[in-house]
């Protein structure tokens, strides 16, 4: 993500000097070549890299607070759709939600 979406685009820049409308027009155009995804990446790189500066006391606030992924889904699927499409395989047991489980569980019979 580094040398291939940031450097080329802000490399020229401290990281002090990375203003937010950058993160914007970087993003920007990572979703107008038809990479949402990739765009979703690059922020979660850049924001990892500015809040080690932070840390490091490198730079005092990050370019990236309060920017919003780009792309609203990386999947197009939910963590709960994708255990209905394994129900079909799985026992009856994992199927059943947790709680109920439990309860079978501790009335099951040894």
């Amino acid at each position: 993500m580094l040398t291939k979406e940031i450097n080329p685009r802000l490399g020229a820049k401290r990281l002090g000097e990375v203003e937010k409308s950058d993160v914007h027009d970087l993003l920007d155009e990572i979703v107008d070549r038809g990479a949402p995804i990739v765009a979703n990446r690059t922020l979660a790189a850049l924001r990892r890299l500015c809040n080690w500066a932070i840390e490091g006391g490198i730079i005092d606030a990050s370019p990236c607070e309060k920017i919003m992924s780009p792309a609203v889904e990386e999947n197009g699927s939910s963590r709960a759709s994708f255990f209905s499409t394994l129900s079909p395989t799985c026992s009856p047991a994992m199927r059943t939600p947790a709680p109920k489980r439990l309860e079978m569980e501790r009335t099951r019979q040894p």
